[in-house]
C-alpha cells in the first residue's frame, strides 16, 4: 500500500488541530481562550524543539503527538534498511 506524501500544509493542519484541541483543553481547566492558546503553543513549543532532536539523532520523520503529557511518537521510515537502522540505534549497536 503506497501513501501520498504529506505536505507542509497537512502538517500545518495537524498541528493548527492540536493547538486547538490542547486550548480547549486548557479553557476547561479554568484558563481564558488567550491565557490557553498561549500556553499550548508554549508547551507544544517544547515538544517541537524534541521532534526535532529526534529527527536529527534518528536521520527520519518523527512526530509526536502529546495531549497532556501522554501521548504517541511515530517514526517513519521509507525502506526497510532504514527500519533495520533505527533498531539498532535503539538497541545501541
Amino acid at each position: 500500500m503506497f501513501r501520498r506524501k504529506r505536505s507542509a500544509a497537512d502538517f500545518q493542519a495537524e498541528i493548527e488541530a492540536h493547538l486547538a484541541l490542547e486550548a480547549d483543553d486548557l479553557k476547561g481547566e479554568g484558563l481564558s481562550a488567550d491565557e490557553a492558546r498561549w500556553k499550548a503553543q508554549r508547551e507544544f513549543g517544547n515538544v517541537r524543539a524534541a521532534q526535532e532532536r529526534l529527527q536529527q539523532a534518528l536521520g527520519l520523520r518523527v512526530t509526536i503527538e502529546d495531549h497532556n503529557g501522554r501521548g504517541k511518537v511515530i517514526i517513519e521510515y521509507a525502506r526497510l534498511e532504514d527500519f533495520d537502522t533505527l533498531l539498532d540505534q535503539l538497541a545501541g549497536e
